[in-house]
């Protein structure tokens, strides 16, 4: 965050909804790939194969719903009001942050 303002004039909310964002994506994808990983489970796959198997398939719908939220956030810049436009930006890039593969 402390990078983008040297770009743009981030207000202040932006750092806490941002985390409040950024938590909410985080744990809602990091579920959905646990949730994959016990059903791999559930169907008799080792521990790593499963791993493996849930990162792959649900790790790409991660990464597409994520990219969805960045650029409905993104589209905070259609509404013209400035600190929104550097909020949307702000919480975009904490999002994709909490999205991109590792």
């Amino acid at each position: 965050m402390s990078l983008i303002t040297y770009v743009i004039k981030i207000p202040s909310f932006a750092p806490q909804v941002g985390a409040m964002v950024g938590l909410g994506v985080g744990i809602d994808y990091a579920l959905f790939v646990v949730t994959r990983h016990r059903e791999f489970l559930a169907r008799g796959l080792g521990v790593e194969e499963s791993v493996g198997r849930a990162v792959a398939t649900a790790g790409q719908a991660v990464v597409f719903a994520g990219g969805t939220v960045v650029i409905a956030i993104l589209g905070l810049a259609l509404a013209g009001v400035p600190f929104m436009t550097a909020a949307g930006v702000a919480i975009s890039v904490i999002v994709l942050i909490m999205v991109l593969p590792r």
